[in-house]
Order: structure tokens, then C-alpha cells, then sequence
């Protein structure tokens, strides 16, 4: 696993890359409720917007990858 946290961001939309067609509208929503919770932060590009792990919840992402797996 890549370690990146805060200096790598993408855009929000490659987020629903890898899931079937009937999950991506749930990936999307559910990005925008990490957004809320401050586990993913946003980065304002001229294209689109973009995102990125919170580098400092990082343990706290960690647990929650952790539990999901």
C-alpha cells in the first residue's frame, strides 16, 4: 500500500473508478459525507474538484480501512 496522505490529491470523480455502474452515485455521496466529517479535504482545481486523505486522521482512517477489511 502507498503511503500518501495530504500531498497527492485526485479528482473526486476518479473516486467512482473500479465500481459497478449501480455504485457509483453512492461512492459520489458518500465522498461528499467524508468531505463532512473532515476525513477526505478538498482541493479547488480549475477542471473539477479534487480530494485527498486527511493527513492528520490519519490513525483514525487507518481504524476504519482496518474494520472494512
Amino acid at each position: 500500500m502507498l503511503d500518501y496522505w495530504g500531498g497527492r490529491h485526485t479528482s473526486i470523480d476518479n473516486l467512482q473508478k473500479g465500481f459497478e455502474g449501480h455504485l457509483k452515485g453512492l461512492v459520489k455521496k458518500e465522498a461528499k459525507e467524508l468531505l463532512k466529517l473532515g476525513l477526505i479535504l478538498c482541493k479547488p482545481k480549475p477542471d473539477s474538484l479534487h480530494v485527498f486523505l486527511n493527513p492528520r486522521r490519519v490513525e483514525e482512517i487507518r481504524r476504519i480501512v482496518a474494520t472494512i477489511k
